[in-house]
């Protein structure tokens, strides 16, 4: 299981995979469950559930999300002119690759999983059966097929 923080569409030749030792810790109540697909965070008739990836996003307002930022600055400040074009540099909240909007995530279940239309019946379990999860490497991951 990953976390992730970052990603790129473009090559970024200041970036070299790499694999650390973290410690970093986040309290299930700060995980909201979605579904993986443009605009899951938001329920929405036309998304069933078990037709798409599962995950959890950390919510906006969590103390953990600092600590996520600090990696994510790690790899965002090699976005160069030259790599971003036209894109506006990636912040905190705002990503210039992929989705517009950063939200770290978890995806935890495959599409086709027998899982009830309502995501709290499913978050409510996962927080009841898990306190915490904690989160022991940072690893980069560098594609070389673009």
């Amino acid at each position: 299981m990953h976390l992730t923080i970052y990603h790129s569409r473009r090559p970024m030749p200041a970036i070299q995979s790499v694999s650390q030792n973290c410690h970093l810790a986040v309290d299930t109540m700060d995980l909201k469950f979605m579904v993986m697909a443009p605009g899951g965070e938001n329920p929405r008739p036309n998304l069933i559930p078990g037709r798409h990836k599962i995950g959890v996003r950390v919510h906006r307002r969590s103390a953990f999300r600092k600590k996520i930022y600090r990696y994510r600055q790690q790899l965002s400040i090699h976005e160069t002119k030259r790599i971003l074009g036209r894109r506006q540099q990636s912040n905190n909240s705002r990503s210039a690759f992929g989705a517009r909007y950063f939200q770290p995530h978890i995806t935890l279940l495959n599409a086709g999983a027998d899982i009830d239309d309502d995501l709290t019946v499913l978050g409510d379990a996962f927080r009841n059966a898990i306190d915490t999860i904690v989160f022991d490497r940072f690893s980069v991951r560098v594609k070389q097929n673009y």
